[in-house]
């Protein structure tokens, strides 16, 4: 059913649905799997996918954009249907944009 669709996409992209700690660890093994994969493309001289570049991608200007185009708008339209997604899911997306949106700045400071 579109529910049964619904939930295993929103469980594919919870990781900053979780609190902080454990989403934070659930992005370095992320991060750590994306570059295994550039660094891979890279000797086998093909073209590096998107966000597999260690040497270039900004991690948490896409993660921002990530949470707010992708993740948020998926756990509110969960929450239309499933009520308590919006007290125990919505407030930890909310604080994780909320440090992903300073990791940004950060990450645009040290580039300048």
């Amino acid at each position: 059913s579109a529910l049964q669709v619904m939930v295993l996409h929103t469980a594919d992209i919870a990781t900053p649905a979780k609190p902080t700690a454990l989403s934070d660890m659930w992005i370095e093994r992320l991060k750590q799997e994306l570059f295994a994969q550039g660094e891979e493309e890279k000797r086998l001289s093909m073209p590096v996918s998107p966000m597999c570049d260690r040497d270039t991608v900004k991690f948490a200007s896409s993660q921002v954009g990530f949470i707010q185009y992708v993740v948020q708008p998926s756990f509110e339209l969960l929450a239309n249907v499933t009520p308590e997604v919006e007290d125990a899911i919505l407030p930890e997306i909310k604080s994780n944009q909320a440090l992903w949106e300073a990791r940004r700045k950060a990450e645009e400071e040290e580039a300048q």
